[in-house]
């Protein structure tokens, strides 16, 4: 017997503006803690964009029905 298919409308609400604030704000964010002549400001800055885009990654792929193993 299936389940009916959850809604995945609400989380894509949260999950977009969450995203772009994210990436709008965060490089602002660690500029003016650490300054543009700081060195850790491209490694924090990029290090978290990719974090970010690999996540959303995972969620991408968990969400789709061929990544689902039947056992």
């Amino acid at each position: 017997m299936q389940s009916a298919p959850k809604s995945r409308f609400p989380l894509a609400i949260v999950a977009v503006p969450f995203v772009v604030l994210l990436c709008g704000l965060l490089p602002r964010g660690i500029v003016a803690v650490l300054g543009l002549d700081n060195p850790w400001t491209a490694y924090l800055y990029q290090y978290a964009m990719g974090g970010l885009v690999f996540l959303i990654g995972l969620v991408v792929i968990r969400r789709t029905p061929s990544s689902s193993v039947s056992t």
